[in-house]
């Protein structure tokens, strides 16, 4: 009868064992479970933040598209107008005599007196020295 008692204990005591085992296998499968719902989360806002620079970058695509053409029209024009322009010369002009025009109404480039001439830039660059541009626009 001691003999049964002891391996009744043993039984019990193997019994507690096993609960507690399961119990720690029951937390760590819970754990795991909340750790996986974080990892999908964290993928969604990466697919998310994915598929907005994939936008962003299909954009860009496109405006470069639509402005490359542009800009080229632009150089172009640009390098004609570089090409046509290298025979003037700009000198200053007299103003105009008191009583025809207002010289503080007019706008600065009619007051340094933009002509085609062969004369020397000097001129006007030092007449363009002396113009206020910001205080002619606010008259």
């Amino acid at each position: 009868m001691t003999d049964g008692v002891a391996r009744v204990r043993d039984a019990g005591a193997s019994l507690n064992m096993i609960g507690s085992l399961v119990e720690s296998l029951s937390e760590h499968i819970e754990a795991i479970a909340i750790a996986s719902d974080e990892q999908a989360l964290g993928l969604k806002e990466v697919n998310l933040a994915v598929n907005t620079l994939d936008g962003v970058t299909q954009r860009n695509a496109l405006m470069m598209e639509r402005t490359t053409p542009r800009a080229e029209h632009w150089r172009t024009k640009a390098r004609r107008s570089a090409g046509s322009s290298r025979n003037l010369h700009w000198e200053t002009m007299d103003p105009p005599p008191s009583g025809q025009r207002d010289v503080a109404r007019q706008h600065p480039a009619q007051r340094v007196g933009c002509c085609v001439s062969r004369g020397k830039p000097e001129k006007w660059i030092k007449r363009l020295q002396t113009v206020d541009f910001d205080r002619s626009r606010a008259s």
